[in-house]
Order: C-alpha cells, then sequence, then structure tokens
C-alpha cells in the first residue's frame, strides 16, 4: 500500500476474524438491511474448500457473528456483489451497526458486559500502537461526537483512484488517478 499510494502508514490495528464475530454475539447479533439481494457459491470454509452457497435476501436481516462476517466477507456474490468495492461497503456497514448498537446499548451501565467485550477485542486485537498513543487516541475521540466521523470507500465512483496494469506483474490494480492527491 505504501509503494503504491507513496504515503507512509506507520500505525496499523486489526481485530482478527474470531475476535470479530465473538464480538458481535455479545451484543446480541446485528441487525443489518441487505440492499441487494445475491449468492455466493465460493465462499471458503476452514479446511480449504468452500461452504454450501450463502444467499443474502434484500431487507432487514438479523445476523449472529459468523453471519456477519460472511456478509462483510463475500468476495463472489451475484447480481453485482463480487467486487472489493461492494465488499468494503458491506464491511462499512456491519462495522457502523456494531459501533451504533453498542452506543444504544449504553454499555457503561453494565460494567460485566463492557469488560467482557472488551476481553474479546484484547485477547483478538494487534496493533503497533503504544498504550500511551491508544491513551491520547482516544482522548481526541472522546471529546468528538462519533456521529460526524467520515467513512469513505474509495471505489472507482469516487474519481479519486484508478484501475491500472502493473508492468513489472501484470496485475491489475488502483492508483490515484492523475491530478488527485
Amino acid at each position: 500500500t505504501e509503494r503504491l499510494s507513496g504515503q507512509t502508514i506507520p500505525y496499523f490495528a486489526v481485530i482478527d476474524f474470531e475476535g470479530f464475530k465473538k464480538a458481535i454475539d455479545k451484543i446480541g447479533g446485528l441487525d443489518i438491511d441487505v440492499e441487494r439481494s445475491f449468492t455466493d457459491a465460493q465462499f471458503p470454509d476452514e479446511k480449504l474448500g468452500f461452504l454450501p452457497p450463502l444467499t443474502f435476501e434484500k431487507g432487514l436481516e438479523h445476523m449472529d457473528g459468523t453471519r456477519a462476517l460472511q456478509f462483510a466477507r463475500s468476495r463472489h456474490g451475484s447480481n453485482n456483489e463480487g467486487s472489493d468495492f461492494t465488499r468494503g461497503l458491506r464491511q462499512q456497514k456491519v462495522m457502523k451497526a456494531f459501533k451504533d448498537k453498542v452506543l444504544k446499548m449504553n454499555l457503561i451501565t453494565s460494567i460485566g458486559r463492557i469488560n467482557s467485550l472488551l476481553g474479546i477485542i484484547a485477547d483478538n486485537f494487534h496493533t503497533n500502537l503504544t498504550p500511551g498513543e491508544i491513551f491520547r487516541l482516544y482522548n481526541i475521540a472522546k471529546e468528538q461526537n462519533i456521529q460526524t466521523f467520515l467513512s469513505l470507500n474509495l471505489g472507482l465512483e469516487t474519481g479519486l483512484v484508478c484501475p491500472a496494469i502493473q508492468e513489472e506483474t501484470g496485475a491489475y490494480i488502483l492508483t490515484p488517478c492523475e491530478g488527485k492527491t
């Protein structure tokens, strides 16, 4: 990413799939609005094979952690849901639903529940941020209205990224469009 964008990425933070599923299950699942029905017949199982075809029907669906992960990770969906861009939008939708539900639940009033959720996150979260840097980010974020945070998907429709073929490998890549920074 740094080589393509020219931007140094000094920090990272990730939560693994198991933590993702457990955190969603801990808050009782998520209600996700599926915008378009689609089927993914090539969703990987945990044994280097594939699950039976997964179908998501248009409309509101209550998803547990496993189902939400499948919805967020699906790469081969029918009905124009098979691109990395649509997958990114679904991932944003799941993360927003998680954030909204946690805020709605007002977990601060339930010490046991918040400790349990923080334990799941701590066991499955990896970062190169120091505790001091995390605390500084927390202090910055707590003074902001979380509803004003911007989330952006860099799809082709934004005009910010353009498709290209990498000369050395012949790989299809996205690069900043000419004149965009």
